[in-house]
């Protein structure tokens, strides 16, 4: 379909993205995005920061500790029903 697109008039290329829209009920301008950029994904410039503190570190530690680095089903089991902060359930 990109080629297609490409290749295209300006009024061919409107009938092709309303025949688009109408397919994937996706909005024009989101389907001339995806037309005319490159779907690669781009890399990072910055690394994300991490959104906790050195408490919830320690803690986690902790408890890798206590369980001797474990099976993950281990600390899923512990993790059920547990509220962290107000937050809502892992």
């Amino acid at each position: 379909m990109k080629k297609r697109y490409e290749q295209a008039t300006k009024k061919e290329q409107g009938q092709l993205l309303d025949e688009m829209e109408a397919i994937t009920e996706l909005h024009c301008k989101s389907l001339t995005r995806l037309m005319n950029g490159s779907l690669e994904r781009q890399v990072r410039r910055e690394q994300r920061g991490r959104n906790y503190g050195s408490e919830v570190d320690e803690a986690l530690r902790v408890m890798a500790e206590s369980w001797d680095y474990t099976s993950r089903g281990h600390k899923l089991r512990f993790f059920e029903g547990l509220e962290f902060q107000g937050q809502q359930r892992i």
